[in-house]
């Protein structure tokens, strides 16, 4: 694989994840439990609560099969404490991955 396409995933991984975190910091922990009212098709309103049944896919690349990129040593220990928050404070059900290649991601 080309240096190019590795920069490319590894761009496009932080992207997924600073996406999957933005409402984290755009409505912050002090709206956490707040919800919005609807008005259904009967009439009828129903309380929907920001973040219910709310996922994460934490994705951690620490071995490279590349001589040009190093080991990265604290991925793992990095992956471990953003999960612990997420799923702690924010009730957010956890998904993790480390060290996917190609084939690996393909068939999760």
């Amino acid at each position: 694989m080309c240096l190019f396409t590795k920069r490319f995933l590894t761009v496009g991984c932080l992207g997924l994840a600073i996406a999957l975190l933005l409402p984290l910091v755009m409505f912050g922990q002090q709206n956490r439990g707040i919800g919005v009212r609807v008005k259904m098709e009967g009439g009828q309103t129903q309380e929907i609560k920001f973040y219910d049944d709310s996922y994460a896919l934490l994705i951690g690349m620490s071995n490279y099969n590349n001589r040009d990129w190093r080991r990265l040593p604290g991925v793992k220990d990095d992956i471990r404490a953003v999960r612990s928050v997420l799923e702690t404070k924010h009730g957010f059900q956890v998904i993790e991955a480390d060290d996917l290649t190609r084939v690996t991601w393909l068939t999760r």
